[in-house]
């Protein structure tokens, strides 16, 4: 299993815990992952953050991709 789809999974982990952090901070998500996943995971972190299940505020950092 490569390093993008173990970071991906915890992250996924992470978002649906019961009882979540009030805050996450999390620098450049995106290394290492296949780039067409990037917009289903940060759907998946605006879900989390704007939610009605008691999400947590997300903050996030991240590098312009070239191109």
């Amino acid at each position: 299993m490569s390093d993008g789809t173990l970071k991906v999974f915890a992250y996924l982990l992470l978002l649906e815990d019961p009882s979540p952090p009030p805050f996450l901070c999390i620098e450049e998500p995106e290394n290492g992952l296949y780039h067409k996943l990037l917009s289903s995971l940060a759907t998946e972190f605006r879900n989390h953050a704007t939610g009605l299940k008691g999400g947590s505020q997300v903050f996030l950092t991240t590098h312009p991709i070239p191109g």
